[in-house]
């Protein structure tokens, strides 16, 4: 049977997914376009360009590039670590809920998509710049730049026979997640939809469902429509909580994972991202408080460790007064470690692009992060963000339109990274050939102020620094 949507649409965009009948699904370095006709020819004469035996190797070649990208970039393989020190469900779940310095699971399984789909990464100097031809093209990893497959696609990504162990391994980081936070027993395991400000816990961000009012929270006992016990009665996540005891399957010990678990690490977490404008001195007065907290109740609530989370985006750099032991340089290079008072204390920095509409680029994406000194472009990181060619017929993709991305500065960034030499480039592809095309972004337009934030009206792409300080009793 050939693929076809079943809605009547006007968007030519939809096209590039329907796909003939004795269709076979491709991946990387391949394109699978077969729809409209030109598109199909490209896609065929790309094709044929590639030599059969140099496939393979061309594919691991490039998901191996995206598992090592490494701490510097925020690899997958940094990302899938990272996602098991988020604590809480929500953030864990999803990019919606999720701010730095946690990570989402859902970032690595995007990142996973688009290297199995056909998308690279930036070739870079020694020095972290980026490589670029005479026109000042970026030059990408991978002679392959014409390849469009299926995985990369929402809509036909499980097609791929690889899609189910791709999930099968999303579903088994979500079990090892679970073991390590003491959360497998299904009458305690919670899902907290209390946050107001928390866009990913109710289906107006992630889309409709079924018999779900539109804007409802959705917790552990959500029902699950359409699937149902054999007696008829609706499940909900709480039915699916212990893999082993409730479903009846398991996972041996993989990567990332380990026989024995030790107790659940306590941390308390206290965000100032919603007061923006807190000038360095409140937000040191506020972290010598909530670490004096700590010493005092950390015999009653053992909790050991505080992180307290800000924007730093408009700071100036830290003066020595009234913190004489106490300096934070305006953009340090990586995590530093500072004494205040006697006290050891660690702060590290994110760089996080929000609100990118999905419906204004076709296809998947990639949101890119440089910054520019010395007449040189340096490569910082990028994730990426799995979306459809026609976004217009799926509810779900409607109700959650806005993109959010994080990526960590690390020791190896040699070039400090003022917000106002920042550059985001949205990458995406041309559904006829395949080609990179990208949407260029000035730091300077995207850092905005706080109270442009929060006003009425679509959101705008935004950038800001998000600083981490955390202490350990």
């Amino acid at each position: 049977m050939p693929i076809k949507d079943d809605v009547q649409t006007s968007d030519s965009f939809s096209k590039f997914y329907e796909k003939d009948t004795g269709y076979e699904t491709c991946r990387y370095p391949y394109s699978g376009i077969r729809n409209p006709d030109a598109g199909k020819q490209a896609a065929l004469d790309h094709n044929a360009s590639i030599e059969e035996e140099d496939a393979i190797p061309l594919l691991q070649e490039n998901v191996i590039g995206w598992l090592s990208e490494g701490v510097k970039h925020g690899g997958v393989t940094d990302q899938f670590k990272r996602c098991l020190e988020t604590q809480d469900y929500n953030p864990f779940s999803n990019t919606t809920s999720v701010s730095p310095p946690f990570a989402s699971i859902e970032q690595p399984h995007n990142d996973l998509h688009l290297a199995i789909g056909g998308y690279t990464k930036p070739v870079t100097n020694k020095d972290g710049s980026v490589k670029q031809d005479a026109q000042g093209n970026i030059m990408w990893s991978g002679p392959i730049t014409g390849a469009n497959g299926d995985m990369g696609a929402n809509e036909v990504a499980s097609y791929d026979p690889v899609f189910f162990l791709h999930h099968c391994n999303i579903d088994r980081m979500l079990w090892v997640w679970q073991k390590k936070h003491n959360k497998t027993d299904p009458s305690t395991f919670t899902i907290d939809n209390s946050d107001k400000e928390d866009k990913g816990i109710s289906n107006s961000e992630q889309g409709a469902t079924p018999y779900q009012r539109w804007g409802q929270k959705l917790n552990e006992k959500t029902i699950l429509y359409p699937f149902q016990d054999e007696y008829g009665v609706p499940r909900t996540s709480r039915d699916c909580i212990d893999i082993v005891g409730q479903l009846g399957y398991d996972y041996s010990i993989g990567s990332l994972d380990q026989e024995e678990w030790p107790e659940p690490e306590k941390v308390k977490i206290m965000s100032l991202l919603r007061k923006p404008s807190t000038p360095w001195e409140d937000i040191l007065v506020k972290l010598k408080m909530e670490e004096e907290d700590l010493k005092r109740s950390a015999t009653a609530t053992g909790v050991q460790r505080l992180r307290l989370i800000f924007d730093r985006t408009h700071l100036p750099a830290m003066k020595k007064e009234p913190f004489p032991d106490c300096h934070i340089p305006l953009f340090p290079t990586g995590p530093i470690s500072f004494k205040m008072k006697g006290l050891q204390y660690n702060l590290k920095d994110f760089i996080q692009v929000k609100d990118v509409n999905k419906d204004k680029i076709s296809g998947s994406f990639l949101v890119q992060v440089f910054y520019k000194a010395n007449g040189k472009l340096y490569y910082l990181g990028q994730r990426g963000v799995l979306s459809r060619w026609n976004r217009s017929n799926c509810a779900n993709c409607q109700g959650r339109r806005m993109a959010d991305i994080s990526i960590p500065i690390t020791g190896e960034d040699r070039a400090p990274y003022d917000p106002q030499n920042l550059v985001v480039h949205l990458v995406s592809k041309d559904g006829l050939t395949g080609k990179y095309k990208k949407e260029v972004l000035a730091g300077k337009d995207l850092v905005v102020p706080a109270a442009a934030r929060s006003a009425s009206g679509e959101p705008k792409p935004s950038l800001r620094i998000v600083g981490v300080f955390t202490y350990e009793n």
